[in-house]
């Protein structure tokens, strides 16, 4: 009885052979090991489905992505127990497993192969089929009747391997988070290469498990495909920021904020813990699932002052603060005139799909404080940021000093420019990002920083703007940030006190800006 329970479920299958591997330690059951199986349960009867003779199969998924906390036995339950329990009724099944690290790859191999070969496995399911002898490695056994489990690491070859499903295990180390290229090469790896190892790519599989790193990890990056299914469970419930249900029919049952997932192993004072040992940041990525803490790690989302033209008379900015709480910001009617206004410029290397995009901003500084009044924003070829540079200067007579950022595509635009635009200055980019942001952060603290009300007709793009400096430095560009705290430095480091007055006559905005 307890062998065909097994063979129909997932879960009792775990229950039932969890001592095979983790002889020493005792199960703590909780429900979203359940939630998890159903998931697997799905995505293996999808790649059962008989594609030339059968509809689809009723909660079937062929793309699915598992976003969990640290120490919820998500690498066990996806890579040791899923793939020995399809082998039970599937033996034919073949699954490609892989891991940033190939040997947290070949460590659930060997843990899989251990549960295949235990006494229990064979006496309760008597299997037909054996390990081969002359394919039983720890990165790759087989099995007589054609089952195959291989491992690799991310970015490894895949010439010559395929599966029914590819399974990624954390296709990035955490200590990585922040370079651009280690992000980039997984997730060109896992499109060019590792996505089509699939056998029948009409029912072939992927799943993606692991924690949020940063907005372009591969969670993020396979989420704008727009065809996966997001199981995400974050350790702290938060109202109004669960996910859709999935395909199947589950969403979080929490419903209090601040409700655990997992309270038999990670109670309240674990969490608590948890959250000063591993920081804001880290903490809101890797257990809330949330690469950018609520509100913004460097820059709060409640410090920032907002500015309305005179005669308004906009509704205060409402923002939600990460206890739940809302805040009510009055806007401020823009001054008259300014001390100095200046434009600021971040270019990109090139125009791709890929690329970075190219952000000219606009600010003025009156006495203590700053305001942005226009900010330009798209994917721009060399010839393009050069008339946007003309254009932005020209769009605004009172501009006094441009600064445009020493390094991608700047040094030539500045040598194309010099001669025509009056007031040009390179900024040297000699430190990092991050030290540089954090220069400027209690200017904006202390609400001596106004962006356009968003209300205002035409500058709707401040939601994204603002979004980009509360995800900085994990959002997946910085483009905005740079540029703005350029200009900040200028304003609170030194600069001209030359009198301008500002025109308000309304300018064009948009965040896909093409020069004319």
């Amino acid at each position: 009885m307890k062998a065909e329970r097994c063979r129909r479920s997932l879960t009792s299958f775990i229950r039932h052979f969890w001592q095979v591997v983790e002889p020493e330690t005792p199960l703590i059951w909780n429900w979203h090991i359940d939630v998890i199986a159903e998931h697997l349960e799905a995505v293996t009867r999808m790649q059962l489905w008989n594609v030339d003779k059968d509809p689809r199969p009723e909660k079937s998924i062929d793309s699915l992505i598992i976003n969990i906390p640290p120490g919820h036995m998500k690498s066990l339950i996806v890579c040791v127990f899923w793939p020995a329990w399809e082998w039970v009724n599937h033996p034919h099944l073949q699954s490609i497993f892989s891991s940033y690290a190939l040997a947290l790859a070949q460590r659930d191999s060997m843990r899989c192969r251990d549960i295949l070969r235990s006494d229990q496995y064979r006496t309760w399911f008597k299997p037909d089929w054996e390990i081969r002898e002359d394919r039983d490695t720890i990165n790759v056994f087989g099995n007589t009747r054609g089952g195959v489990r291989m491992c690799i690491g991310v970015s490894a070859g895949t010439t010559g391997f395929r599966g029914h499903k590819l399974v990624v295990d954390d296709a990035l180390n955490a200590a990585d988070v922040t370079s651009e290229l280690k992000r980039t090469t997984a997730n060109k790896w896992f499109d060019r290469s590792a996505s089509t190892r699939i056998n029948d790519p009409r029912k072939g599989c992927k799943v993606i498990i692991g924690q949020r790193l940063h907005e372009d990890d591969i969670t993020g990056h396979a989420l704008k495909k727009g065809f996966y299914e997001h199981l995400c469970l974050p350790s702290e419930f938060v109202p109004g920021e669960t996910k859709p249900p999935t395909s199947i029919g589950f969403e979080d049952p929490r419903k209090e904020h601040g409700e655990l997932l997992f309270p038999g192993l990670f109670s309240k004072k674990v969490i608590e813990r948890t959250k000063v040992e591993l920081g804001t940041q880290d903490y809101e990525a890797q257990h809330q699932q949330a690469p950018s803490p609520p509100g913004g790690e460097i820059f709060k989302l409640w410090w920032w002052g907002y500015w309305q033209l005179p005669g308004m008379n906009l509704p205060p900015v409402r923002i939600e603060m990460p206890d739940g709480e809302v805040k009510f910001i009055a806007p401020v009617t823009i001054p008259t005139d300014f001390q100095e206004v200046i434009q600021s410029w971040d270019m990109t290397f090139k125009n791709t799909s890929n690329s970075d995009f190219v952000s000219g901003q606009t600010w003025a500084k009156h006495g203590a404080r700053t305001f942005l009044l226009n900010r330009v924003n798209a994917r721009m070829s060399f010839t393009e940021s050069v008339e946007a540079v003309k254009n932005l200067k020209r769009s605004d007579p009172r501009v006094g000093t441009v600064l445009i950022e020493d390094k991608a595509n700047g040094p030539a635009i500045i040598s194309t420019l010099k001669n025509i635009i009056p007031g040009i200055l390179p900024v040297a980019a000699d430190i990092g990002k991050v030290p540089r942001a954090k220069a400027i952060t209690p200017f904006v603290e202390a609400g001596n920083t106004f962006l356009p009300h968003p209300d205002m007709p035409g500058y709707e793009w401040v939601n994204a703007l603002r979004h980009q400096f509360t995800s900085f430095p994990t959002g997946a560009h910085d483009d905005d940030v740079d540029a703005g705290v350029h200009a900040l430095i200028r304003f609170y480091r030194g600069g001209t006190e030359q009198k301008s007055t500002f025109s308000y006559r309304p300018l064009p905005q948009t965040s896909t800006y093409i020069p004319r």
